[in-house]
């Protein structure tokens, strides 16, 4: 697999963390002053006082330390002085109103004989630690929210994500992280389903790998409409009739459970059907998805399995910040 990170040396594996932990302590970039001049080119009322570079580094050092603001200003201010550090009451302020793009930390690149293999899988994050003795004594509910991941196989960073709360399925989210990944991944999506809509095979190969939690008919017509092949997992139950929509869905049950077979032929199969998906599971790797239960382990290890934030709209941009932070630090190790 084009550049995988899964067979590294005990050293290398050492030296990549002693390179992470580098990033934790907040440092004077020789860039901030130029970097402030454009924050404050066009801006109307008080002009920034703090770059944006020094506000990411110092909320890496909170979300991977679980630090409080106050906390982090003193390690700000021991490490850049009182001058260039923001105070805690500027650094929630910042947090809270950036606009983070996950985008700013993808190095993913697509083009050439490279196949971008995608994976998307969700996981539950705790809304906040704090308050469980009044949930305790209240016999209320915590409650999680649903955070929703698309992965790049190779390279285990993470190119979209959705947060929704426990009550909305990861299916529905298929089709916008899709979307989402691609676009950061740097591949024209609209040009793509251009391209598709004439007939034309695109050049760059996308697979998308997933368990059967995605298996609908309008995540198989996203994926045709795209040029991805879909190797989702179908019901084993499932019959291979298009009844009069996007046959991609119908395509794909013949692949994995027909063994060659057509649909009527499908229809008599039984315990066939499972010898022919062992035997398409070996032909498409598809057991190398579990790779994406390992890049959410490392995810949640490295940031922590709750949100410190309360507010919905503040576990958003929480959670982008540490998906911004994790990608970067992959970076940073290669």
């Amino acid at each position: 697999m084009a550049g995988s990170r899964l067979h590294i040396t005990h050293a290398q594996n050492d030296a990549r963390y002693v390179e992470q932990g580098k990033q934790l302590f907040p440092k004077k970039d020789p860039g901030a002053d130029e970097e402030l001049k454009r924050m404050n080119r066009k801006k109307s009322g008080r002009p920034f006082q703090y770059p944006e570079s020094t506000i990411v580094m110092i909320a890496t050092m909170r979300y991977m330390c679980g630090l409080s603001y106050r906390v982090c200003e003193g390690a700000a201010v021991a490490s850049l002085g009182r001058e260039d550090a923001p105070d805690h009451t500027c650094l929630h302020k910042r947090l809270k109103r950036a606009k983070v793009s996950i985008k700013d930390g993808i190095t993913t690149a697509v083009g050439g004989d490279t196949v971008l293999r995608v994976i998307p899988d969700g996981t539950g994050i705790v809304p906040s630690t704090r308050g469980d003795w009044i949930r305790h004594k209240h016999k209320t509910k915590r409650g999680f929210v649903r955070v929703t991941m698309l992965v790049d196989q190779d390279t285990q960073e993470i190119l979209a994500y959705t947060v929704t709360d426990e009550r909305e399925g990861e299916s529905k989210q298929f089709k916008r992280l899709v979307e989402d990944g691609l676009r950061n991944a740097g591949v024209d999506t609209d040009a793509r389903r251009e391209q598709v809509k004439q007939g034309n095979a695109p050049e760059q190969k996308i697979e998308a790998r997933s368990d059967g939690g995605n298996d609908t008919r309008e995540n198989f017509s996203e994926c045709a409409k795209l040029g991805v092949r879909p190797l989702i997992r179908v019901n084993t139950r499932s019959n291979a009739r298009a009844n009069g929509v996007d046959k991609a869905r119908a395509t794909a049950v013949l692949d994995q459970l027909a063994g060659g077979a057509g649909p009527q032929e499908l229809a008599k199969l039984s315990k066939e059907r499972e010898a022919n998906r062992a035997e398409w599971k070996k032909r498409v790797h598809y057991t190398i998805r579990w790779i994406v239960e390992i890049i959410i382990s490392s995810f949640k290890r490295r940031m922590g399995s709750a949100a410190k934030a309360v507010k919905m709209e503040n576990i958003i941009i929480e959670i982008g910040h540490k998906i911004m932070i994790h990608n970067r630090m992959l970076a940073v190790a290669r």
